[in-house]
């Protein structure tokens, strides 16, 4: 189809010049309509060839372009001169050069990019996502996502920082320590310059947090260490059967191990236990564990991030006859009574440990100080035995009696708190028989008979605890014990 359609000069319009004059003026207005005329067609035949191949571009004036698939004529014209250009040859940009948001990019919604120019960035995740306030290097920060290229940087707030292209999903960048000094949210971004490209749509947060973290749900930020008060049983024989070792203390958490390292050298084993509380443990221990003569230093570690082992504590496979260091009473048979004569004249005092119940655990009264004494006693049998305790009185006698497993005697008020099974106080409380007792209403007694005896195994002590009810009054100068079949 022609561009333009011909049409006759307005001669109607010279009808009133006169004959010569009129010819003049005809010929002159004639030329200059054909020049026009000519003119607009080869202009027209001109952009009819240029747009005979579909989507081709056709430059315009101001340096942009024009696509020919319904594109947008995009030129530079208005962009900053004043701004730095990217080199458009993959050159690094250098940490706090401004980006140009003047340059063309292709529009969020353009999905796709004209030829010659780069997609626009995607941002995907960055490791690390904090750091602790005043960091002693710079800190290396690696970025993830889609459709990166040589010149796609990472940039906070606007200005780039030193940043590595490793692949089309991975960058590397610096994030300087002179940057870090204060508490804040730093947003992170990317993007690529011009052709095309231009500035990721999301953003990620970079924190810089204190260097002590804050808990808000009460639990430390290292967890402390246990307190091993006594394990039981303490010694067994050489060659026994796979043993259950009951730990007893305080501070033990949800995912704590126990370990068993031999003192002559060597790696420790490490067990998790069968049972737990926050006062009790129960591992498994081998036969193989058993199966030669050792002593090992037991510990009881909480889950890390963990302040330490707990104390040790000596679990000994013996080969021989039991080791009797520091015993008072060695039970070599069942069904004998065994006394132990009481001194109370130089005995030390401790926190009471009666706080109203017949229980162990039970809170103590810090307020109270009252005269104790300790008597060691050991299980020398080649097999476990029920061991039962009782005062002999006199008169008006009053006493507390306790078990603790092993032989250290306990002192602090937590020890003190982690006895074994129930506290005697008198008769009908876990009190002594009354062949014994000689009516008093507070002679204490632990016995096999009314379920309040404690098990010990080949080789295992305990520490049977007598203390004064009263700072003053009457109280049992015989302890008496007996090893029964369990």
């Amino acid at each position: 189809m022609p561009c333009l359609a011909w049409s006759s000069p307005p001669l109607g319009a010279l009808a009133r010049v006169r004959p010569t004059a009129r010819m003049l003026l005809f010929y002159a207005l004639y030329a200059a309509l054909y020049a026009l005329y000519a003119a607009a067609l080869t202009a027209c035949a001109r952009g009819s060839a240029e747009l005979v191949e579909q989507g081709a571009p056709i430059a315009g004036e101001d340096g942009g372009v024009l696509r020919g698939d319904g594109g947008v004529l995009r030129g530079d014209a208005g962009a900053d001169a004043s701004r730095p250009k990217p080199t458009g040859d993959g050159g690094t940009v250098k940490p706090g050069d401004e980006l140009d948001a003047g340059n063309p990019v292709n529009p969020p919604d353009a999905g796709g990019t004209s030829a010659g120019q780069d997609p626009r960035p995607v941002l995907g995740d960055i490791d690390p996502v904090s750091v602790a306030v005043n960091p002693a290097n710079d800190v290396s920060l690696t970025v993830l996502g889609s459709a990166f290229v040589p010149r796609t940087v990472v940039q906070t707030d606007g200005l780039a920082l030193a940043t590595t292209f490793v692949s089309s999903t991975e960058l590397q960048a610096v994030l300087a320590k002179s940057a870090l000094t204060a508490l804040k949210t730093i947003k992170i971004s990317v993007s690529t310059a011009a052709p095309g490209g231009g500035l990721s749509a999301a953003t990620r947060d970079f924190r810089v947090v204190p260097s002590v973290p804050v808990v808000d749900t009460g639990t430390p930020a290292v967890n402390p260490s246990p307190v091993l008060s006594a394990i039981s049983p303490s010694f067994v024989a050489q060659g026994s059967a796979a043993q259950t070792l009951t730990l007893a203390g305080s501070g033990f958490l949800a995912g704590a191990r126990v370990s068993l390292a031999p003192t002559a050298g060597g790696a420790a084993t490490v067990l998790a236990p069968a049972t737990q509380s926050p006062t009790q443990l129960t591992v498994s221990v081998s036969a193989s564990l058993l199966a030669a003569a050792a002593v090992y230093d037991v510990t009881v570690t909480n889950p890390v991030p963990s302040a330490g082992p707990s104390a040790s504590r000596p679990f000994t496979v013996w080969s021989g006859s039991c080791p009797t260091a520091n015993v008072d009473v060695p039970l070599a048979s069942t069904g004998v009574t065994v006394d132990f004569d009481l001194s109370w004249a130089a005995a030390s005092t401790s926190t009471g440990i009666y706080g109203g119940s017949s229980s162990c655990g039970t809170a103590l009264n810090p307020v109270v100080k009252r005269k104790f004494r300790p008597v060691i006693v050991q299980n020398n049998t080649p097999s476990a035995v029920v061991l039962s305790a009782w005062a002999k009185c006199t008169g008006n006698d009053a006493a507390w009696l306790a078990f603790y497993r092993g032989t250290t005697v306990p002192v602090s008020d937590t020890e003190l708190r982690t006895c074994n099974g129930k506290i005697g106080q008198g008769v009908g409380i876990y009190g002594a028989p009354a062949a014994d007792s000689a009516g008093s209403v507070s002679c204490p007694g632990l016995m096999r008979a009314d379920n309040a005896g404690i098990r010990l195994e080949a080789c295992e002590a305990v520490v049977v605890y007598m203390q004064m009810q009263t700072s003053s009054g009457a109280v049992p100068t015989k302890l008496r014990v007996r090893a029964e079949a369990p």
